[in-house]
């Protein structure tokens, strides 16, 4: 963050919707940490991402050549055979156990967690193998392989929202470049890992809930109860916890958020699950900060869509930025509220506003 303020030429920067938007959600953050104090760290990490999301995206506007995200500065950095490698090693150690326990956990920071970290790879994989290359079979069935690995290790975390960004993707760049044969291609192989994956590994069990295909069976299809009963299942019980979740929410707290943390649920039908933050990133911080702090929220997620893309790969950045809004919908942090797991968004978000500078640009750069 020092280097990249020291780097921006702040003269030439015009304050635009996006600077008030993230100034905005910055004042929101302050008062609603002023209004419940803790916890502390929380706060403070909720204000730090906020300046770095500021600081980033202004920086890769003013300098789009050092965007990493796009083809020209990946061939520089990225090396997706480099990646298949060391993920497969990840693959073979967790098989065999001597990792099992650190992937489990997500390195330490959640298996969900790192299941949704691993979007970012599989996305840089597609921008630096299949961008501004023409369509073919074998480039594209290479591509496959490549990210094999990563899906391999979502299906082995468990981490469904992470699955669900992967397919996603997949079948944005699958469909792209290949039509419709691609994207059947791609799904089936696909799924055939998922399967093999859930069913074969010797560590996957039914007692550690990793199993990505847990709880699909719905036995009685008679009442909509049941069904709506069968999709709370499903989703881990996500319905269940916003609806209870909202069931506490006051006039006040709609107004002015109840505080990072507070706003939490649970399900009635699984008492075991315990008290569970909303899993909906924007439901959760209408929770939190109320309908200010949401609407500000809604504003800098929707604001790169406003405007009609200049070139192809301004449409794609704006397709990974919807898959992410989609992941969103079913984990309680991610974006604005968790940059670890969202880099490759914000690049993308920084990308698709290129088209549209308001910042002046230190070095001219073709983006086609």
């Amino acid at each position: 963050m020092a280097l990249m303020l020291l780097s921006i030429q702040w003269r030439n920067v015009r304050f635009d919707a996006f600077a008030l938007a993230c100034g905005l959600w910055l004042l929101i953050n302050i008062f609603v940490w002023m209004e419940y104090q803790s916890p502390f760290d929380r706060y403070i990490r909720a204000l730090g991402q906020t300046v770095f999301i500021y600081i980033f995206i202004t920086f890769l506007r003013q300098n789009p050549d050092k965007n990493p995200c796009t083809p020209r500065a990946l061939k520089k950095w990225f090396s997706p055979w480099l990646v298949f490698a060391v993920l497969t090693m990840l693959v073979t150690f967790n098989v065999t156990g001597y990792l099992a326990e650190d992937v489990e956990s997500g390195f330490g920071n959640s298996r969900v967690n790192f299941s949704i970290w691993l979007i970012q790879l599989v996305a840089l994989i597609l921008f630096s193998t299949l961008m501004g290359r023409d369509a073919s079979k074998k480039v594209f069935l290479g591509c496959l392989i490549l990210l094999t690995p990563a899906f391999v290790l979502q299906n082995m975390t468990g981490g469904r929202s992470g699955l669900l960004g992967t397919l996603l993707l997949v079948s944005v760049f699958a469909y792209r470049w290949g039509g419709i044969k691609a994207l059947a291609t791609s799904f089936l192989w696909l799924y055939l890992v998922a399967l093999t994956v859930a069913y074969f590994h010797p560590l996957i069990t039914p007692e550690n809930n990793l199993n990505v295909f847990r709880n699909l069976e719905l036995t009685d299809y008679s009442t909509l109860n049941e069904v709506i009963a069968w999709l709370d299942k499903i989703s881990s019980y996500r319905v269940s916890i916003v609806i209870t979740a909202f069931s506490t929410l006051s006039l006040k707290g709609l107004l002015l958020g109840m505080g990072l943390g507070n706003f939490v649920g649970w399900a009635p039908t699984y008492p075991g699950l315990g008290i569970m933050e909303v899993h909906n990133v924007l439901l959760k911080i209408l929770g939190e900060y109320g309908i200010f702090g949401f609407l500000s929220a809604l504003f800098l997620v929707f604001w790169p869509f406003a405007y009609r893309p200049a070139a192809e790969r301004h449409l794609l950045a704006l397709y990974l930025q919807s898959i992410y809004v989609v992941v969103a919908m079913v984990h309680p942090d991610l974006m604005m509220t968790a940059v670890n797991v969202s880099l490759v968004y914000f690049a993308c978000y920084a990308y698709s506003l290129s088209a549209r500078p308001a910042v002046t640009t230190t070095t001219q750069v073709a983006l086609s």
